[in-house]
Protein backbone atom coordinates (compact mmCIF):
# COMPACT_ATOMS: atom_id res chain seq x y z
CA UNK A 1 0.00 0.00 0.00
CA UNK A 2 1.23 3.51 -0.70
CA UNK A 3 0.20 6.70 1.03
CA UNK A 4 0.17 9.99 -0.81
CA UNK A 5 -0.62 13.30 0.84
CA UNK A 6 -1.79 16.30 -1.09
CA UNK A 7 -3.98 19.36 -0.67
CA UNK A 8 -6.98 19.07 -3.00
CA UNK A 9 -7.43 22.86 -2.99
CA UNK A 10 -4.35 23.23 -5.21
CA UNK A 11 -5.21 23.97 -8.82
CA UNK A 12 -2.86 21.12 -9.83
CA UNK A 13 -3.42 18.25 -7.37
CA UNK A 14 -0.35 16.25 -8.51
CA UNK A 15 2.53 18.74 -8.57
CA UNK A 16 5.43 16.40 -7.83
CA UNK A 17 6.24 15.19 -11.35
CA UNK A 18 5.17 16.94 -14.56
CA UNK A 19 5.09 13.63 -16.43
CA UNK A 20 2.39 12.25 -14.11
CA UNK A 21 0.27 15.35 -13.56
CA UNK A 22 -1.68 14.52 -16.73
CA UNK A 23 -2.28 10.79 -17.09
CA UNK A 24 -1.22 9.11 -20.32
CA UNK A 25 -3.73 6.33 -19.67
CA UNK A 26 -7.27 6.51 -21.15
CA UNK A 27 -10.09 6.86 -18.65
CA UNK A 28 -11.55 3.41 -19.37
CA UNK A 29 -8.29 1.71 -18.36
CA UNK A 30 -8.83 2.77 -14.73
CA UNK A 31 -12.17 0.95 -14.56
CA UNK A 32 -10.69 -2.46 -15.44
CA UNK A 33 -8.74 -4.04 -12.55
CA UNK A 34 -6.53 -5.96 -15.01
CA UNK A 35 -5.28 -2.75 -16.63
CA UNK A 36 -5.47 -0.66 -13.46
CA UNK A 37 -3.03 -3.09 -11.85
CA UNK A 38 -0.42 -1.97 -14.39
CA UNK A 39 -0.99 1.76 -13.84
CA UNK A 40 1.48 3.49 -11.45
CA UNK A 41 0.15 4.74 -8.12
CA UNK A 42 0.86 8.34 -9.14
CA UNK A 43 -1.55 8.03 -12.09
CA UNK A 44 -4.17 6.26 -9.98
CA UNK A 45 -3.97 9.09 -7.46
CA UNK A 46 -3.98 11.72 -10.18
CA UNK A 47 -7.12 10.26 -11.72
CA UNK A 48 -8.82 9.98 -8.33
CA UNK A 49 -7.73 13.49 -7.35
CA UNK A 50 -9.18 14.91 -10.57
CA UNK A 51 -12.45 13.09 -9.89
CA UNK A 52 -12.73 14.34 -6.31
CA UNK A 53 -11.90 17.89 -7.37
CA UNK A 54 -14.40 17.96 -10.23
CA UNK A 55 -17.16 15.95 -8.59
CA UNK A 56 -17.20 15.90 -4.80
CA UNK A 57 -15.53 19.21 -3.91
CA UNK A 58 -17.07 21.25 -6.72
CA UNK A 59 -20.56 19.83 -6.09
CA UNK A 60 -20.31 20.55 -2.37
CA UNK A 61 -19.19 24.15 -2.92
CA UNK A 62 -21.84 24.73 -5.60
CA UNK A 63 -24.52 23.55 -3.17
CA UNK A 64 -23.26 26.01 -0.55
CA UNK A 65 -23.50 28.90 -3.00
CA UNK A 66 -20.98 31.40 -4.41
CA UNK A 67 -20.86 33.54 -1.27
CA UNK A 68 -19.68 30.75 1.03
CA UNK A 69 -16.37 31.04 2.84
CA UNK A 70 -16.18 27.28 3.44
CA UNK A 71 -12.82 25.62 2.84
CA UNK A 72 -12.75 22.17 1.24
CA UNK A 73 -11.24 19.46 3.44
CA UNK A 74 -7.67 18.38 2.87
CA UNK A 75 -7.62 15.03 1.12
CA UNK A 76 -5.08 12.27 1.60
CA UNK A 77 -4.80 9.27 -0.70
CA UNK A 78 -4.03 5.60 -0.18
CA UNK A 79 -3.86 2.95 -2.92
CA UNK A 80 -4.50 -0.69 -1.96
CA UNK A 81 -3.10 -3.04 -4.61
CA UNK A 82 -4.28 -6.42 -3.33
CA UNK A 83 -6.93 -8.29 -5.34
CA UNK A 84 -8.42 -10.35 -2.49
CA UNK A 85 -11.28 -8.74 -0.53
CA UNK A 86 -10.08 -10.01 2.86
CA UNK A 87 -6.56 -8.76 2.18
CA UNK A 88 -8.06 -5.40 1.13
CA UNK A 89 -9.92 -5.31 4.43
CA UNK A 90 -6.68 -5.96 6.34
CA UNK A 91 -4.90 -3.24 4.34
CA UNK A 92 -7.71 -0.81 5.17
CA UNK A 93 -7.19 -1.36 8.91
CA UNK A 94 -3.44 -0.82 8.44
CA UNK A 95 -4.25 2.44 6.66
CA UNK A 96 -6.59 3.47 9.48
CA UNK A 97 -3.84 2.76 12.01
CA UNK A 98 -1.46 5.04 10.07
CA UNK A 99 -4.06 7.80 9.89
CA UNK A 100 -4.70 7.62 13.64
CA UNK A 101 -0.95 7.73 14.34
CA UNK A 102 -0.01 10.51 11.93
CA UNK A 103 -3.01 12.74 11.23
CA UNK A 104 -3.08 16.13 12.95
CA UNK A 105 -5.99 17.62 10.98
CA UNK A 106 -9.28 16.05 12.04
CA UNK A 107 -11.14 17.71 9.18
CA UNK A 108 -9.05 15.82 6.60
CA UNK A 109 -10.40 12.87 4.63
CA UNK A 110 -8.38 9.86 3.49
CA UNK A 111 -9.55 8.40 0.19
CA UNK A 112 -8.64 4.69 0.15
CA UNK A 113 -8.76 3.31 -3.41
CA UNK A 114 -9.03 -0.35 -4.45
CA UNK A 115 -8.31 -0.27 -8.22
CA UNK A 116 -6.84 -3.78 -8.59
CA UNK A 117 -9.52 -6.03 -7.09
CA UNK A 118 -11.92 -7.66 -9.60
CA UNK A 119 -14.13 -8.88 -6.73
CA UNK A 120 -14.65 -5.37 -5.34
CA UNK A 121 -15.85 -4.21 -8.76
CA UNK A 122 -19.05 -6.05 -7.80
CA UNK A 123 -21.03 -3.47 -5.83
CA UNK A 124 -22.59 -6.09 -3.55
CA UNK A 125 -19.15 -7.40 -2.54
CA UNK A 126 -17.82 -3.89 -1.93
CA UNK A 127 -20.94 -3.04 0.08
CA UNK A 128 -20.23 -6.08 2.30
CA UNK A 129 -16.68 -4.81 2.84
CA UNK A 130 -18.09 -1.43 3.88
CA UNK A 131 -20.56 -3.09 6.27
CA UNK A 132 -17.81 -5.24 7.81
CA UNK A 133 -15.81 -2.10 8.60
CA UNK A 134 -18.91 -0.36 9.98
CA UNK A 135 -19.54 -3.37 12.23
CA UNK A 136 -16.02 -3.15 13.67
CA UNK A 137 -15.82 0.65 13.82
CA UNK A 138 -17.07 0.99 17.44
CA UNK A 139 -13.87 -0.77 18.56
CA UNK A 140 -11.98 2.42 17.66
CA UNK A 141 -13.64 4.09 20.65
CA UNK A 142 -11.14 2.20 22.84
CA UNK A 143 -8.39 4.26 21.15
CA UNK A 144 -10.22 7.54 21.76
CA UNK A 145 -11.30 7.83 18.12
CA UNK A 146 -14.43 7.53 16.05
CA UNK A 147 -14.33 6.77 12.35
CA UNK A 148 -16.76 7.81 9.66
CA UNK A 149 -16.91 6.09 6.27
CA UNK A 150 -18.40 7.12 2.95
CA UNK A 151 -18.15 4.64 0.10
CA UNK A 152 -17.95 5.37 -3.61
CA UNK A 153 -18.21 2.88 -6.45
CA UNK A 154 -18.47 2.78 -10.27
CA UNK A 155 -21.86 1.03 -9.85
CA UNK A 156 -23.02 2.81 -6.70
CA UNK A 157 -26.31 1.21 -5.55
CA UNK A 158 -26.63 -0.09 -9.11
CA UNK A 159 -28.35 3.20 -9.89
CA UNK A 160 -27.85 5.63 -12.80
CA UNK A 161 -24.94 8.04 -12.41
CA UNK A 162 -27.23 11.08 -12.43
CA UNK A 163 -29.13 9.77 -9.38
CA UNK A 164 -25.98 9.62 -7.24
CA UNK A 165 -23.68 11.92 -9.17
CA UNK A 166 -21.08 12.36 -6.44
CA UNK A 167 -20.89 8.69 -5.48
CA UNK A 168 -19.94 7.10 -8.82
CA UNK A 169 -16.14 6.88 -8.57
CA UNK A 170 -13.63 5.62 -11.17
CA UNK A 171 -12.98 2.55 -9.00
CA UNK A 172 -14.06 1.38 -5.51
CA UNK A 173 -13.11 3.98 -2.89
CA UNK A 174 -13.67 4.40 0.85
CA UNK A 175 -13.60 7.95 2.23
CA UNK A 176 -12.27 7.80 5.80
CA UNK A 177 -12.59 10.51 8.44
CA UNK A 178 -11.13 10.04 11.94
CA UNK A 179 -12.25 12.27 14.81
CA UNK A 180 -11.35 12.29 18.48
CA UNK A 181 -14.10 11.58 20.98
CA UNK A 182 -13.12 14.79 22.81
CA UNK A 183 -13.81 16.83 19.67
CA UNK A 184 -17.23 15.23 19.20
CA UNK A 185 -18.06 15.75 22.88
CA UNK A 186 -17.21 19.46 22.67
CA UNK A 187 -19.67 19.81 19.78
CA UNK A 188 -22.35 17.96 21.77
CA UNK A 189 -21.71 20.17 24.80
CA UNK A 190 -22.18 23.26 22.64
CA UNK A 191 -25.40 21.87 21.18
CA UNK A 192 -26.77 21.14 24.67
CA UNK A 193 -25.77 24.50 26.16
CA UNK A 194 -28.45 26.99 27.19
CA UNK A 195 -28.12 29.82 24.70
CA UNK A 196 -30.08 32.98 25.61
CA UNK A 197 -32.59 34.06 22.98
CA UNK A 198 -33.15 37.72 22.22
CA UNK A 199 -36.21 39.13 20.45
Amino acid sequence: MTMYFDDITHSNPIPTNPSTSTSKFPAHSFADPATASQIPDSDIIGHLSSWTDNTIIRTALDNLGPSTSATPPQLQYSVVRDERPLACLAEFWSCLNRVIDTSTDESSVTMVAFPSSPALQDYDVFSLLDKAIDFSAPSCVHFGKRIQLTHYHPSFKRAPRLVYFGRHSPFPVLGLTVKSIEQEQSVLDLDDADIPMYN
